[in-house]
């Protein structure tokens, strides 16, 4: 101490007020300055922002001190709108988590924080109930890395547990090999194929940035890449839980884990939307698993892919594991495996599939399909390609499995293999089922009830204008539908006679589904022009 300044001792270095800047030198470094009593406010220069030198008056002296407007639990700001509290470092990071009254505040990151110097878990989850995060953090293009969250004891594994309400938005964020395990080895989750909810509230839900986004927040321009996320339910590589909530712009290549809903970005998705996003990510489930989506209810999924193998045992997708919403526009490539229910882009269908294709292989023992596995009598697939190997025992299809509903304008190049009930398009037909204008081209095996395009199926589902090549398919006989050779499967002709609404002719229709480079190949969807 000297002058009535306190000093402390510095073994890192100084700040350097001139140059703005730290100087790693052994030095001792000023701490409080007293006041100027000539000088009723001075400004002092300091890396979280400003500190008011303030002079008392009558000649006394006074420690520096810092107004209001300047919070020291941040980097500086006041947390408003216009003026965001700055993060910095991994402690103020840490530091949100244990402020409710900020939650609803504004926040911006001021650079790329490694958390790897806390323990498995130390990190104060931001939004814990019952205080949910409501306002604004803004990632400004940075990222945090290294965030590790490793208990049985935590219920909602994420950086923010909740985040809510429509003016709640995280943007601009990334997440680098984030750890996360609260998966419990012992726990049994019931499960029921007719009731997707059957096991809520058991288990712990893990989500890389968010475990519950709901009431119209949103995500958006966030990543995850790499790292590995592991829970029991609602588990997804960004987010494990959507509920009226918006994700956009995002994509995750974290190694997804559970038991039931699994995605490689979100595990459920309830009333909420997903546009734009993609994800390259391995995921293990034992039941709704999905390459980009565990559980898709009453929800829309729009321009959307996934990429990376998916690895179950039933409901198991490689974009969806169970679909009660609406997909538009996104596809699936990655290599899907499970036991029943397996789909190249979704284990089960209830809603809709419009605009979507499947390249990957499937393979399980029943109702495997290239694009779907199984469909129920809410079911639409439409415009919908599939070219992937599909592999199975019994009730396999190059696109659908068991179908029921309706299958429109679709068609399949891949070879499908399996034992009984085995089709080019669908493996067996319940009622009601109803395919309109679709063909199969790809090589079908099997030993019993097996057809060039459904294997067999109940006598009231309704087959009408559908083909299947006799010569690349190696089946004379199909359960329905007609079989053509190879030259009239490359013929506008044969479709057009059935009603196939084509580009550049309106007798069937102006909707421009079709279109078809005559003697070469096969008709093609209008939309895989543009895509």
């Amino acid at each position: 101490m000297s002058n009535g300044d306190y000093h402390l001792k510095s073994q890192a270095g100084r700040w350097d007020a001139s140059g703005q800047r730290w100087v790693t030198d052994n030095v001792t470094s000023p701490c409080i300055d007293t006041g100027d009593p000539d000088s009723p406010v001075a400004f002092e220069p300091y890396p979280n922002g400003g500190i008011i030198n303030i002079g008392t008056y009558g000649g006394t002296t006074e420690a520096s001190k810092s107004p209001s407007g300047i919070h020291a639990k941040y980097g500086g700001g006041t947390g408003s709108s216009d003026n965001p509290y700055l993060i910095y470092t991994a402690l103020h990071m840490n530091t949100i988590g244990l402020h409710e009254d900020d939650f609803d505040k504004h926040f911006e990151l001021m650079a790329d924080i490694d958390l790897g110097g806390l323990g498995e878990k130390d990190f104060n989850i931001i939004g814990r109930s019952p205080t949910r995060f409501s306002g604004v953090f803004d990632g400004n293009g940075h990222t945090i890395s290294n965030f590790s969250c490793v208990s049985t004891d935590i219920d909602y594994a994420a950086i923010f547990e909740t985040v809510e309400g429509k003016d709640a938005r995280i943007a601009n964020l990334g997440m680098i090999d984030p750890v996360i395990n609260v998966e419990s080895n012992e726990l049994d989750i019931p499960t029921d194929q007719d009731d997707p909810n059957a096991g809520a509230g058991y288990g712990n839900t893990a989500g890389a940035l968010v475990s519950y986004l709901t009431f119209w927040a949103s995500l958006s321009n966030c990543y995850v890449r790499g790292g590995s996320i592991s829970g029991d339910l609602k588990v997804g590589g960004l987010v494990s839980y959507v509920e009226f909530g918006t994700v956009e712009g995002c994509y995750s290549t974290a190694e997804v884990s559970g038991k039931k809903e699994i995605g490689g970005l979100a595990g459920h998705n309830l009333w909420g939307e997903i546009t734009d996003c993609h994800t390259n990510s391995n995921v293990t489930g034992e039941d709704y698993a999905g390459g980009l989506v565990g559980f898709n209810d009453d929800s829309k999924i729009e321009n959307c892919s996934a990429t990376g193998d998916v690895t179950g045992g039933s409901t198991v997708g490689g974009f969806v594991g169970h679909n009660r919403g609406e997909i538009l526009s996104s596809h699936s490539t990655g290599q899907i495996s499970g036991i029943y229910d397996v789909g190249g882009l979704a284990g089960r269908n209830g809603g809709t599939i419009t605009n979507c294709y499947s390249t990957g292989s499937a393979a399980g023992q029943m109702y495997v399909g290239g694009l779907v596995g199984i469909t129920n009598n809410r079911s639409m697939v439409e415009n919908c390609r599939s070219t992937g190997e599909v592999t199975g025992v019994t009730r396999v299809g190059g696109l659908v499995g068991r179908s029921s509903g309706t299958i429109k304008n679709c068609y399949t190049t891949g070879e499908t293999t399996g034992e009984g009930y085995v089709g080019g398009l669908a493996g067996i037909l319940n009622d009601p089922t109803t395919i309109i204008n679709c063909y199969s081209a790809g090589n079908v095996t099997g030993i019993t009830q097996v057809g060039g395009l459904v294997g067999g199926g109940h006598y009231m589902a309704d087959v009408f204008g559908s083909f299947w090549d006799i010569e690349t398919g190696g089946q004379t006989t199909s359960f329905a539908g007609t079989g053509k050779a190879t030259a009239e499967m490359q013929t506008a002709g044969t479709f057009l006679d059935a009603g196939w609404d084509f580009v550049d002719e309106t007798e069937n229709g102006a909707n421009d589904i079709w279109w078809i480079i005559e003697g070469q190949d096969y008709p093609r969807l209008w939309w895989e022009l543009a895509d």
